[in-house]
């Protein structure tokens, strides 16, 4: 994503077609708006998180 053109222009992000995912408009690519965040650890770790539960879930749905 292009952090310095973001920053400059917020209005270049709108939410995608995708579930909690952010498009960009300048470079054209879908991203987890859990990673859209200032600390990217911790991010990184939220956006982990979503993904184990969601998978959990889906297994607890199955049976």
């Amino acid at each position: 994503m292009h952090k310095q053109s973001i920053e400059q222009n917020p209005d270049t992000l709108h939410w995608s077609e995708y579930n909690s995912f952010l498009w960009c408009e300048q470079c054209d690519r879908d991203y987890p708006s859990a990673l859209c965040a200032t600390d990217l650890d911790h991010a990184i770790t939220v956006f982990l998180n979503s993904v184990e539960s969601a998978t959990k879930r889906r297994e607890r749905q199955q049976l």
